[in-house]
């Protein structure tokens, strides 16, 4: 299974995955420098019948909004992290609606820092969680109270249970299709070469294997191949794979390009999509947006504009500034 952190800054994403892992995925020398995380970072921690849980932690300020969102593109199961003392902030319904837009439908959420906050609180911002979470695929998601910070934590060592038992019953997915890896990380080994990182969608690739590389259409050779954090033979769907490339430079490739199947890469003149819009800016059949007003009052929100499009009540959180209809629940096709 893959988890990825999602959360405001300085609300302890990076804190919560070293208690859980012992790993520091903040690796940047301006990382540490300021205290917070600008890149993706990784971490692994094996499970009790053999398998590998791995974990993307992802930067909470706004201005790294976009390698959030690279980070939980292909994730199983959202570790939503909220402290206590704040409470839902703006980059928490943020990324609440990113992952609800990538159909992230399985999740966790952490309230953290509860040993510097008195009882009260820690229920207070509960139900600030409840409440964003209502009209979300997210739910049904359990809360763990936790202290990171202190050593031994008890929330934190039944966190870390409740996610190992979830990881250990996911099912495998589906190995059939057509190879295709999304990277989101891009690097060189002394001796080695280029090497990109992300998680396999679909299919599987062995060493030796024949691939092509999406931006530039030149082809490639899997040299090696480490999934899950380990040597291995082959990468197959869900899990996070290092892919050792030969016939191709470290510069020609960029976050967001796939490796793949040359089957998967052939051009097309046609798309299906299926939209789902955000219920803040939706755009109306003109191309003019939408504006959205609401209230905290039982009434549901409405649409202004061209074309009117239903949308969903929202639930009155505590807080004034997020009262508001994050997204929609089901997708909304025009």
């Amino acid at each position: 299974m893959i988890i990825g952190t999602a959360g405001h800054i300085d609300h302890g994403k990076t804190t919560l995955v070293r208690a859980l892992t012992g790993v520091e995925t903040d690796r940047l020398k301006e990382e540490k420098a300021r205290g917070i995380s600008i890149e993706l970072g990784y971490a692994y921690a094996p499970l009790p019948n053999g398998d590998v849980m791995g974990i993307i932690d992802v930067p909470g300020h706004e201005r790294f909004v976009h390698t959030m969102a690279a980070g939980a593109v292909g994730i199983d199961h959202a570790l939503l992290v909220v402290a206590a003392d704040d409470g839902v902030m703006p980059q928490t319904l943020e990324h609440l609606e990113i992952l609800q837009l990538l159909g992230v439908k399985k999740g966790t959420v952490a309230l953290t820092k509860v040993d510097r906050v008195l009882p009260e609180r820690v229920q207070e911002v509960k139900l600030e969680i409840a409440a964003i979470l209502s009209v979300s695929s997210l739910h049904d998601s359990p809360i763990f109270e936790t202290a990171a910070s202190q050593p031994g934590d008890a929330g934190v060592q039944a966190l870390r249970e409740y996610l190992q038992v979830q990881a250990q019953m996911m099912p495998a997915r589906a190995q059939d299709g057509l190879f295709r890896l999304a990277v989101d990380r891009v690097f060189t080994l002394p001796g080695q070469g280029t090497v990109v990182t992300g998680t396999v969608f679909n299919g599987k690739v062995s060493v030796g294997d024949n691939l092509v590389h999406s931006g530039s259409g030149q082809a490639v050779r899997v040299r090696s191949i480490h999934a899950q954090n380990q040597a291995a033979d082959i990468g197959v769907a869900g899990q996070r794979c290092a892919l050792n490339l030969a016939g191709i430079a470290k510069e020609d490739i960029i976050r967001g390009d796939w490796i793949a199947d040359a089957r998967v890469l052939q051009a097309s003149d046609r798309i299906d999509i299926r939209l789902h819009l955000l219920a803040k800016h939706r755009p109306c059949s003109s191309g003019r947006r939408c504006t959205s007003t609401s209230a905290p009052s039982a009434a549901p929100p409405t649409s202004h504009c061209c074309k009117t499009v239903p949308m969903s009540p929202a639930p009155k959180c505590p807080r004034s500034w997020c009262w508001t209809t994050p997204y929609s629940p089901s997708p909304v096709t025009d």
